[in-house]
């Protein structure tokens, strides 16, 4: 059993004009993604994670583990990708938007991996204000509830 630990969030001040400016190699990778052949994405994994390997201090109780500027950075990332993919325990835990808020841009694409199609209808991911979410599924999962959320308009793959 792992013991507790008290939870300390330390914030920073605002970034400073060029602080995201390590970032622009990798824009700069995505703005050449068109070069890629057919069919092999360009994926960038983002995550934060407490030193013990934690995501929450209690189960079903998320704590924030970044910064504001990292939330900046993720938001600015978001914007430069054209799908976000999220795992049904993020959906389960968090109820995302996976929107673009903290900057300019286009909101990506909501993908989320569900094996046993979990996602609640009600969560947010189904209200996106312009893409319609993309799920992940495999025959285990229930076709009545396939159904309903194709009439949300998700597009639900069986895999």
């Amino acid at each position: 059993m792992r013991a507790s630990h008290p939870v300390r969030v330390v914030t920073q001040p605002a970034p400073a004009a060029g602080e995201m400016a390590f970032l622009e190699p990798l824009f700069e990778r995505l703005a050449g993604r068109k070069r890629l052949p057919a069919g092999v994405p360009f994926v960038t994994l983002s995550y934060a994670q407490s030193v013990d390997g934690s995501i929450a201090a209690r189960p079903a109780r998320p704590v924030a583990l970044s910064s504001d500027t990292s939330f900046r950075m993720t938001h600015l990332l978001r914007s430069r990708h054209c799908g976000l993919l999220v795992g049904i325990n993020t959906i389960l835990a968090d109820d995302p938007r996976l929107t673009v808020r903290l900057c300019e841009g286009v909101n990506p694409q909501p993908i989320v991996l569900d094996s046993r199609l979990r996602v609640p209808e009600t969560a947010r991911i189904f209200s996106h204000p312009d893409r319609h979410a993309r799920v992940f599924t495999t025959t285990a999962a229930p076709r009545d509830k396939i159904a309903r959320l194709r009439e949300k308009k998700a597009h639900v793959h069986v895999m």
